[in-house]
């Protein structure tokens, strides 16, 4: 095929098209899945999986961290769009007072945005893009955990629970083990379709109450955060497998490298 193929033959243009868009997906894809392995290379609780499940999390720390390419093109484009909002929103957000950390790729691996809890058994917790600000002689962190979607009931919609935790724990690293200064953390929801906002407002040590805000109180959760950390720090501690959650969406278990361990309640053999 040749110049005068693209010329004269549509069909086979668009197949090139097709093509282009296939590699440059598989090319940022690949980027994405190598700074994931570098950020996930030693054993941690992992806030993104202990968010979700506390199975997860504990099958999760005793395994090897695999990246199973994912082959299915539709579900690789939605991935590839939730990164073009995340860039799209970093330069929306770079607007803004303060210092923003998530913009660089490689920021995702580093503190704040990254960050680090080294006790008997290491905790870690990864946002999308930190807000630091300089105020009397203090620095004030505030996290942002972004999410893309194309919901038929934008309207009803509110948060989903997991993605609410996710952040929680975050923001719970950071202010009772890192002792930060968090006033208060941002769940965002984009509508892709739209670029329509949906924020859920997470007070810490900034209160904040407003009609038509969806708004969550740190203070209400750090019970079940203080819970749900020790909770599976003793389970590992003690190689002993925590009793199935029964909050977790069945969408979710069916896409879980661990179902079949789980649903056996089968342990881990520890190295």
């Amino acid at each position: 095929m040749s110049i005068k193929d693209l010329i004269y033959d549509p069909e086979y243009f668009l197949e090139t098209l097709e093509q282009s868009c296939s590699d440059e997906i598989t090319q940022y894809m690949d980027a994405r899945t190598e700074e994931w392995k570098a950020r996930g290379k030693d054993k941690a609780i992992r806030s993104s999986s202990l968010g979700t499940c506390i199975r997860q999390s504990y099958y999760g720390y005793f395994s090897d961290r695999e990246s199973t390419p994912i082959e299915d093109m539709f579900a690789r484009k939605r991935m590839y769009m939730g990164f073009v909002n995340e860039e799209t929103q970093a330069k929306i957000l770079g607007r803004m007072d303060g210092h923003l950390h998530g913009v660089e790729s490689i920021e995702q691996n580093q503190f704040p945005v990254h960050i680090r809890v080294e006790e008997d058994v290491v905790c870690t917790a990864t946002t999308d893009f930190v807000h630091e600000y300089d105020y009397k002689d203090k620095k004030y962190y505030v996290p942002m955990e972004l999410k893309s979607t194309e919901l038929w009931k934008w309207n009803e919609f509110k948060y989903h629970p997991y993605h609410l935790k996710q952040i929680l724990l975050w923001m719970y690293y950071a202010k009772e083990k890192l002792n930060l200064n968090v006033p208060y953390g941002v769940l965002m929801y984009t509508k892709r379709s739209t670029m329509e906002n949906k924020y859920v407002i997470i007070s810490c040590d900034t209160r904040f109450e407003k009609m038509s805000r969806e708004v969550q109180k740190y203070d209400y959760w750090k019970p079940w955060l203080d819970n749900h950390v020790s909770v599976i720090k003793s389970s590992i501690n003690n190689n002993s497998l925590p009793e199935r959650p029964t909050d977790v969406p069945q969408y979710l278990c069916k896409g879980c490298t661990y179902l079949d361990l789980c649903n056996r309640n089968a342990n881990v053999e520890t190295k």
